[in-house]
This record gives C-alpha cells, sequence and structure tokens, in this order.
C-alpha cells in the first residue's frame, strides 16, 4: 500500500501546504490547519522537546510541534478508513452529527491535544494545578463543563490544559466547523456514560485516547525514530486499516494482529528501557529539585512557568533553562550536574537488578514503601533520602531517591484491547496471551549517590541497617 493512501483529499485547496515529516513522509496540510497552526501558542511547541532525554540520546531532539501533526495524520487516515468501511454510519445517525463535522473534530482535537504541554513536557506537566485549571474551564465555558461532568478534572493535567486552551484560543474559529463538547472529551478521553444516547461515539473518543490510539502509535514511532531505539518493526499503514468499530467498540480486525503484537512490544520497550532509563529519571529528577530551588528562592514562581498565563505568554523549554541557568550560576546543587554533567552513580540501574541485586526481599519492600513517603510534589525531597544521608554522615543531596512507575501492558488486567475474530469481540490475553515485560515489576526505588561522598558498600550496608 502506498504512503499516501489515507492522504485527506481538501490538501489541494489554496492555501494548503506539504509538510515532510521524518517518520510519515509528506503530510498535508490544509488551509483551515494553517489557521491553528499559524499561531503563536501552537508554534510554541516547536520549543517543547516531546522527551527530556537529552542526556541519555542527544539525537532526541523532535518536539510536540512534529508529534502533533502526526497524531493529526493518523487520526484523520484513521476516522477516515472507518468511515469507507461504513463502521460509522449508525453513530453518525443516532448522535445527529454531520460526517464533515466529525471529520473535523478528530482531526482538530488530534492537531490540538499536546497545545497545552509544559516545559519540558511531562516533568514540567507535574507542576500544573489541575483544579485551578478545571475552574478556568467552568469560566471559559460553565455549559459545556457541565456537559463533560465531574471525572473531567480528574483526567491528565496536560490533556484538561489542551482543553482549556483549545477553548479559550480556538473555539471562536472551530464553533461553526466542529463539535466542541466532542473535541474536549476526545482530548481529555472523558466518555459518554453507557446511558447517555451520545455514547455510540465513544469509539470515535478513543481514536485519540485509549490503550493504543493514534497518540501513542505517533509517539513510540517518532521516538523510537528519533533515539534509534527500534525494538520492532511496526507496520503503521496495516494499523490504521486495521482499527474498527464493532460492538459499539473501537477494536482491530484480525489482519492488524502482528501490528497491535508490535506496536504493544515497541511501546513497552521504550517504557522500560527509554523512559524510565536511569540516566532520564535522574536528569529529571535535577529539574525538578532545580526548579523547587528557584520557587523557594522567588527567583520565579510556578505561574511564570506552568500556568494558562505561562502558555500565552510563550513560556518554553528556553524560558526554563533560563531559570535553570540562573540557578547554575547561583551555586545550586541540583543544577551543577545539569551544567557540567557529573553525575552520581545509580546504586541500580532496572527494576531487574534492584530485584535480582544484594537486597533481601524485606528489605526491598520496606526500601520501596519508605521511598513513597514525603516526595509527593515535584521537587520534594522523600523521608528515606533525609534517612539515608544521615545515617552515611553525607549532606542533603548525596544520595538521592527517585520513584519509577513502569507502565507495562498487562493483558490480565487490561481489557480494553481487542480483536474482530470470526464476528466475536476477543481480548488481546486471550488471543496472544501476555506480554513479554508484563511479568516484570513496575514500581520501585531508584538511588543515585555521589560515589566521591559514600561507597557503594556503604551505602548498601546502610540501607539494611535503617530501612
Amino acid at each position: 500500500m502506498s504512503a499516501n493512501a489515507h492522504r485527506p483529499q481538501e490538501t489541494e485547496d489554496a492555501g494548503g501546504k506539504i509538510i515532510r515529516d521524518i517518520v510519515f513522509g509528506y503530510v498535508p496540510i490544509t488551509a483551515l490547519d494553517r489557521t491553528l497552526i499559524d499561531t503563536p501558542i501552537f508554534q510554541r511547541l516547536k520549543r517543547i522537546r516531546q522527551l527530556t532525554a537529552f542526556s541519555l540520546y542527544p539525537s532526541a531532539n523532535h518536539t510536540r510541534f512534529e508529534h502533533s501533526l502526526g497524531v493529526m495524520y493518523i487520526g484523520s487516515s484513521v476516522f477516515r478508513s472507518l468511515y469507507a468501511r461504513g463502521d460509522l454510519d449508525w453513530a453518525i445517525k443516532k448522535a445527529d452529527i454531520s460526517h464533515p463535522q466529525l471529520d473535523m473534530t478528530v482531526r482538530y482535537a488530534c492537531l490540538l491535544h499536546d497545545v497545552g504541554h509544559a516545559p519540558f513536557s511531562h516533568v514540567g506537566e507535574a507542576f500544573y494545578d489541575a483544579s485551578d485549571i478545571w475552574v478556568q474551564v467552568c469560566a471559559v465555558n460553565p455549559q459545556l463543563a457541565h456537559a463533560l461532568g465531574p471525572e473531567c478534572p480528574e483526567t491528565g493535567k496536560h490533556e484538561l490544559m489542551s482543553c482549556l486552551v483549545a477553548l479559550k484560543h480556538y473555539a471562536r474559529e472551530l464553533s461553526a466547523k466542529v463539535d466542541l463538547e466532542l473535541l474536549c472529551r476526545m482530548i481529555c478521553g472523558v466518555r459518554y456514560q453507557p446511558a447517555q444516547e451520545r455514547s455510540v461515539l465513544n469509539p470515535v473518543i478513543e481514536i485519540l485516547n485509549s490503550t493504543y490510539d493514534v497518540d501513542r502509535l505517533d509517539y513510540v514511532l517518532r521516538d523510537s525514530t528519533t533515539t534509534g531505539t527500534f525494538g520492532v518493526s511496526i507496520d503503521y499503514e496495516r494499523l490504521i486499516r486495521g482499527y474498527a468499530v464493532r460492538e459499539k467498540t473501537l477494536l482491530f480486525l484480525r489482519r492488524s494482529l502482528p501490528s497491535v503484537v508490535n506496536l504493544i512490544t515497541g511501546r513497552d520497550f521504550l517504557y522500560q528501557w527509554l523512559y524510565n532509563h536511569h540516566t532520564v529519571a535522574y536528569s529529571d529528577l535535577l529539574v525538578e529539585r532545580t526548579l523547587a530551588g528557584a520557587f523557594a528562592q522567588k527567583d520565579a514562581t510556578c505561574a511564570d512557568l506552568f500556568s494558562l498565563g505561562a502558555i500565552e505568554s510563550g513560556a518554553d523549554d528556553c524560558t526554563l533553562w533560563e531559570v535553570l541557568k540562573r540557578q547554575y550560576n547561583a551555586g545550586d546543587r541540583y543544577a551543577k550536574p545539569l551544567f557540567e554533567r557529573k553525575f552520581h552513580k545509580a546504586l541500580w540501574k532496572t527494576p531487574y537488578d534492584f530485584v535480582a541485586g544484594r537486597l533481601s526481599t524485606p528489605v526491598r519492600i520496606r526500601l520501596w514503601d519508605q521511598a513513597k513517603v514525603g516526595g509527593q510534589q515535584p521537587g520534594d525531597i522523600s523521608e528515606l533520602e533525609k534517612l539515608l544521608c544521615e545515617h552515611c554522615g553525607v549532606e542533603e543531596g548525596t544520595i538521592l531517591v527517585a520513584n519509577r512507575i513502569v507502565k507495562h501492558f498487562n493483558p490480565t488486567t487490561n481489557r480494553q484491547v481487542c480483536f474482530w475474530i470470526k464476528d466475536t469481540a476477543k481480548e488481546y490475553g486471550e488471543v496472544c496471551g501476555g506480554s513479554p515485560f508484563a511479568g516484570g515489576p513496575t514500581d520501585y526505588p531508584l538511588i543515585f549517590y555521589d560515589a566521591d561522598a559514600v561507597e557503594r558498600e556503604t551505602l548498601l550496608k546502610t540501607i539494611r541497617e535503617v530501612v
């Protein structure tokens, strides 16, 4: 199948453009797309890197901008594949929404799904105040906020911020062309209740927000490409054609099974060896601690960097680096390694090392329990970290603790990935068995130490004695 098989037809309209993408090749952009893309708020995404893995993979310089374009391309392609097959005919009739409006809603929900991302992406997102964002959503469009329901504030922080930005800055342009409530539901992953008439649109919401949606498909492909960490080969065109709606559920056709297995394996590979790599965890921790210090010293405020006002003023990675640089010049202990790359050593590097290491099972369990005490807010120091520094006789910052959660796909607990086989929806676990990563540890602490100030054996001995 050619690379252009799913291209939107209206890209030949006057004012449209073609963009060369590193993952999908030539991606068409319509004139209406450009009215959203060519705005300061969306252009800001060119200065928000997708990953904070700069200390590990110097080539990982791709941004939220190209990721958003990629998600728009895949999302539109999946929608049009479903529509061409007739999978959405009943939903369109039942929900009383036109095909063009639904098409536009999917396209622009995908385009704008990350427009509210913070500087340094997920590291910065932790500083967002979800309750404050929701108050602003309610103020901008109270009727829509009521329709979304009380579960909306419980969604991801950056998704909620993206919804707010879309309502405040793009609603005027889009209100006559899209269903704004559905657009926000797609961004935030808020499905309609089964009893609601519009629950027939839940499969459309799942195109952008489900276990293996187009957002995940793009970032698995894009992050693998830019870092060179190809766990498996993923046939995205086969996946686009493999999405289907059966029994009011978005699932995959049987023919796409190998590609889905590769996508799941590839995503788990990235979570294990890239997103939770000990070097990435360490540098993220340094950024959080440095920012916490800057806020405590009034060198900057959370609102300067992580708020709607910050987005509107163009706050980006460069803005955050300026804060980090000022802290470094002021002698901040956490900023120093970021600029000089004098990193602490990891006591263990993977969850497998943690389990198979030199600590007994009871000690490991107590260690993990204590690592979660304190340190609940970004930049906070855990009680375990304070305890280890005190008993090793070293100053604060010599020993650091980071908590990690590896989000592996587990077919025994996650029932949302299904295949349509012999006119029946079959769950992933029934068809493929387990994931190669699902049996490993998912939650664990990483401990980093300054090898010039404390020896590895001394630290291990201290852990056994005091934990």
